[in-house]
């Protein structure tokens, strides 16, 4: 029996397509699962479908179809599909203005389509950044686990290496230890609590697991007090031998009806809600403006976009009028008056950075209390989104803009990071193998 290949994988901030082809005498048919997690923002199940299998191209776009999966970002692509790919994504975007140019290079780079400016296939920022990261993971996958295929799912060549379900836990960096520390740093993160792609080498939550699951199990956690953030502030705090390590924190005081999590979670007589990122082209936004008709809760729950009454509800926005605090303290914090019409609504395109601040200085008892403690972005320097003017970096901006206390929210690449570790076994051991993985080379040793 044929395996089945991944023909397109889209991924988003709460949700993932894929659409899987299997190959046969007359051709390929198709089938499509879909993972919608925006649910559990009104505390709901994640919804999970499969389609029946279809024969036709026609019929995989139709499955395609019921979402506007152009929208999404894109992962992987099948060789064999790329011109099809490039071809529906032209199509459906043609009308649609809320497609960005970032989301079209993405399409464009994987599609291995001419550039607008030159007219050639040659890679865009992002497309480079993306083909040199997936060089380091083959080159990492060939000398690390030589002869070893059955760990992997299987895929064309230049798509994401992704481990087999069973296998997932060699996707974290673990340096030589005793077995019980092993586990504890494996067990950092529950399986229930690992993202859909946490299996794939392009994992920003394994890569979060591997650095600061080893740094809190073996001991080097004070090790990290005298590292700046990029304002010349310290990125976490100078007191961490009283600090202890949550990943995957649940918020509560934010009164969301099913929390929302922060990466990694430093808890203490100071506090650090550590966001870490790695390819992502955006931060999380806001999921109530792209609810679908078909979802039982558009009616009530469905946004223009806009902070403004709308649908007959009471509150000008959705989350509020299901008991979500935000509002509650964006006057406080970022000067935005929840008492008039905000066209667009601020929170909109910067709900995870928002978000974060929040989490950070406020208790589960919902208290505000703005000097203990700060929300922290790491990120990958190569990317071309977090650059300042990229999508990431635009966030960014319209975040510490609107910020009364700028200090709330800092940032530092992983070089950076890297770059300040004090010299010491563990570390140089995995800054050596963020390397050789990542190619998290270190600002100092590129300059």
């Amino acid at each position: 029996m044929n395996q089945r290949e991944v023909i397109v994988e889209l991924g988003a901030e709460l949700g993932s397509i894929a659409l899987y082809g299997i190959r046969a005498e007359g051709g390929w048919s198709f089938t499509m699962e879909v993972i919608d997690q925006s649910a559990e923002l009104i505390d709901e199940d994640c919804i999970q479908e499969k389609s029946a299998a279809v024969e036709t191209w026609e019929s995989a776009l139709n499955l395609m179809d019921k979402s506007p999966w152009f929208k999404l970002s894109p992962i992987s692509i099948h060789p064999e599909f790329r011109q099809q790919i490039w071809l529906a994504v032209q199509k459906r975007v043609r009308n649609d203005t809320d497609t960005s140019a970032v989301q079209m290079d993405r399409w464009r780079d994987l599609c291995c389509q001419p550039t607008r400016r030159t007219g050639t296939s040659k890679l865009t920022e992002n497309g480079l950044y993306i083909e040199g990261l997936q060089g380091n993971f083959s080159k990492y996958r060939s000398s690390r686990f030589a002869g070893q295929d059955d760990l992997f799912e299987p895929r064309p060549d230049g798509a994401a290496i992704v481990f087999r379900r069973g296998h997932v836990a060699n996707n974290l960096l673990i340096p030589p230890c005793r077995p019980e520390d092993r586990e504890k740093i494996i067990r950092k993160i529950p399986p229930a609590h690992r993202h859909k792609h946490f299996g794939s080498m392009r994992s920003s939550q394994a890569l979060a697991q591997s650095v600061f699951g080893t740094i809190d199990v073996l001991g080097r956690l004070p090790l990290l007090s005298g590292v700046k953030s990029e304002d010349g502030q310290p990125a976490f705090d100078s007191m961490l031998g009283h600090t202890r390590l949550e990943f995957e924190k649940a918020i509560r005081g934010l009164r969301e009806p099913r929390p929302t999590s922060v990466d990694v979670w430093f808890e203490g007589p100071y506090r650090v809600a550590v966001e870490c990122k790695l390819t992502e082209s955006d931060f999380g936004a806001c999921s109530r403006p792209d609810l679908k008709p078909t979802h039982e809760n558009f009616e009530k729950q469905h946004c223009d976009g806009t902070y403004t009454q709308q649908r007959g509800r009471i509150a000008r926005c959705a989350l509020t009028e299901i008991k979500v605090r935000y509002w509650d303290h964006m006057a406080k914090v970022f000067g935005w008056s929840a008492d008039v019409d905000h066209r667009p609504c601020p929170l909109h395109k910067t709900y995870q950075l928002s978000r974060n601040v929040l989490a950070a200085c406020i208790d589960d008892d919902g208290k505000l209390h703005i000097d203990r403690g700060h929300a922290l972005i790491l990120y990958d320097q190569r990317n071309p989104s977090m650059a300042m003017e990229g999508a990431c970096g635009r966030s960014w901006r319209a975040v510490c803009d609107a910020l009364k206390f700028p200090s709330m929210l800092r940032r530092i690449s992983w070089q950076d990071f890297i770059a300040q570790w004090p010299s010491d076994t563990i570390l140089d051991w995995l800054k050596d193998e963020l390397d050789k993985k990542y190619g998290l080379i270190s600002s100092n040793a590129r300059s």
